[in-house]
């Protein structure tokens, strides 16, 4: 998302999606910039799926 898109988005709320979350340096760096062009409320998400496998006991 570029900073012109951002700059439209001012005062409003975003919800960031995310398909794995690790060390959260692709999420931080999206709320850094969504702060900057403005963003008034941020909220984040993240999904991951764990197939187990007879080689993966829990």
């Amino acid at each position: 998302m570029d900073i012109v898109r951002l700059a439209r988005r001012a005062g409003r709320r975003l919800v960031l999606i995310g398909d794995v979350y690790t060390a959260g340096a692709a999420c931080k760096a999206l709320v850094r910039a969504s702060r900057k062009g403005g963003v008034a409320h941020i909220d984040v998400m993240s999904f991951a799926r764990v197939v187990i496998t007879a080689e993966m006991p829990i």
